[in-house]
């Protein structure tokens, strides 16, 4: 069954890439009030330095899903640096949406575990890193394209808790309306 429609039908996902390139050194301290954030390291080393938490060390190209506002920054050597897609990202309803609430704090996944990230990831760095006409609006839909990829392979591999998934059925959401 499908899990993932019935959700976006309900609760509206929207992406805004601020960043894309490479980094070296640091980067400014990534928060917000109201919007989670998605990091795509496509190459280089990235250290995640967050407050009251080990910095973690990133050597592979991984995504890292940051679901709720949560404060965090990053180092990347500046000899190799780190080629990086950074978006903000909102699932609607705020902090009251069920699978927000249902993925950890920070998702870390390294890219090479889920192989079918692949042709997205290379169509949203072949947009992010050109310069060619609307392409912030391609951008932005890619990276929200990529975000239901990540999604749907994070449920099908137990990272979420299942138990919200039911509740997102289409004969559960007919029973409260």
């Amino acid at each position: 069954m499908d899990r993932l429609s019935p959700f976006f039908s309900r609760f509206t996902l929207s992406a805004r890439v601020f960043y894309s390139g490479k980094l070296c050194g640091g980067s400014g301290t990534h928060e917000s009030r109201n919007t989670g954030h998605l990091h795509v390291l496509r190459s280089g080393t990235l250290q995640l330095i967050q407050a009251n938490r080990r910095p973690m060390l990133i050597r592979e190209p991984s995504v890292l899903l940051f679901p709720r506002p949560r404060r965090h920054r990053f180092w990347a050597d500046e000899t190799s640096g780190a080629e990086i897609v950074c978006a903000s990202i909102e699932f609607g309803a705020g902090m009251l949406n069920p699978l927000v609430q249902a993925l950890p704090d920070v998702l870390v996944v390294s890219l090479e575990s889920v192989s079918e990230l692949a042709p997205a990831i290379d169509l949203l760095f072949g947009e992010a890193f050109a310069d060619h006409p609307g392409r912030q609006s391609a951008v932005d839909r890619l990276t929200e394209y990529f975000l239901i990829l990540l999604l749907r392979s994070a449920i099908q591999s137990g990272l979420v808790k299942s138990g919200v998934l039911t509740g997102l059925s289409p004969k559960i959401w007919l029973r409260r309306h």
